[in-house]
């Protein structure tokens, strides 16, 4: 569905204006982390300057793309850490959403031999089902040595070619970065001049564009009612550390009034529907439910089920964070040489109990 039909429709509810809302700019800087640039060179000094020719083919080169928001994917199959980006941003920014769809991603495929395990690029980008294509050969080779690739090394272009942001090496957060950066300069000048809306806010959850459902939300005045669901929806995807501090916010502002039963029941509902495994969120997920326990309808059934997956979730965190403390004892006393029978009982015991 294109954005452009949705005008008409977003103009109802409470609204503000667009002189009212912060820029792209300024929402972006507030859920960034920084880029990770490391190495020999000042990778720094590309940044802001126009990314250096390349040409891959008569679609994929830096002529043809002028006007597109660009990402290149520097990857090779042995390097573990550009398969997990690389299936981050095929999920977020192709799989889940048609927000990016103007954004041509390129995974440029270097140094394949560099470390050779016998893999196939070709057949590893066609097994994994990748949304965007890849390029390998001297012309991939060419641009990687243009700008000292690392691997994994993601660099984010703009529409006029210029390069904006650089990551070197591969973090659990790094997919979602891109995918800010991406949505600063391709999806915040399509939608800026639109009026902040809980309507406007609904209707980007529902098309998964996190990142312009919680630009709006922002925008709006905070009742803490059910539609701060809506922006703990948004956050959930966005941030789990953010989340978990909205989630602690609303938790403070909940008395066990009838008002707040329903804003509770939702927020509890989406902490559990999530694919988050925060501990800090789960247990705030918990103390709402605790606190609203505390005034029983008797026909509470949807809350208790939302808990018990919070309680599942819960028990998994601990039961990891058991194992690992396990395995730290278990190196640390073979490092040490310790003769401990009774801690090594102890240990064989528990990895029994975690069926290991």
């Amino acid at each position: 569905m294109k954005y452009t039909i949705l005008i008409a429709a977003l103009f109802c509810g409470v609204a503000v204006s667009a002189q009212e809302k912060e820029s792209g700019l300024q929402f972006a800087a507030r859920y960034a982390r920084p880029g990770m640039t490391f190495g020999k060179e000042p990778w720094e000094k590309q940044l802001n300057k126009p990314v250096p020719a390349f040409h891959f083919n008569k679609e994929l080169n830096s002529t043809a793309l002028k006007g597109k928001v660009v990402v290149l994917d520097f990857w090779a199959t042995w390097c573990m850490g550009c398969l997990v980006v690389s299936h981050g941003m095929d999920s977020l920014l192709v799989k889940e959403t048609d927000a990016y769809r103007d954004v041509q991603i390129i995974g440029v495929n270097t140094k394949e031999k560099m470390v050779d395990k016998g893999y196939n690029a070709h057949d590893y980008w066609k097994k994994t089902g990748k949304g965007f294509p890849m390029v390998d050969g001297p012309a991939a080779d060419s641009c990687g040595a243009s700008v000292s690739n690392g691997f994994p090394t993601v660099m984010v272009v703009d529409d006029k070619g210029i390069i904006r942001k650089r990551w070197d090496g591969a973090g659990p957060a790094t997919a979602g970065e891109v995918r800010l950066e991406v949505w600063k300069y391709a999806v915040y000048p399509r939608i800026k001049e639109l009026p902040a809306s809980w309507e406007n806010v609904r209707v980007f959850l529902e098309k998964k564009d996190w990142l312009s459902a919680l630009y709006f939300a922002d925008a709006l005045p905070e009742n803490y009612d059910s539609n701060s669901v809506l922006k703990l929806q948004a956050l959930l995807r966005v941030s789990e550390e953010k989340a978990a501090g909205y989630a602690q916010l609303l938790l403070q502002k909940m008395d066990t009034s009838a008002r707040y039963h329903q804003l509770g029941t939702l927020a509890v509902k989406a902490i559990a529907g999530s694919t988050s495994m925060n501990q800090e969120l789960v247990e705030t997920g918990l103390a709402i439910y605790r606190k609203l326990s505390r005034r029983r309808t008797g026909n509470d059934f949807d809350l208790l089920a939302y808990c018990s997956e919070l309680y599942w979730k819960y028990s998994v965190i601990q039961k990891t964070t058991a194992m690992q403390l396990a395995e730290r004892s278990r190196n640390l006393m073979e490092e040490l040489k310790g003769n401990t029978p009774a801690v090594k009982e102890q240990l064989d015991r528990l990895a029994k109990a975690f069926g290991q």
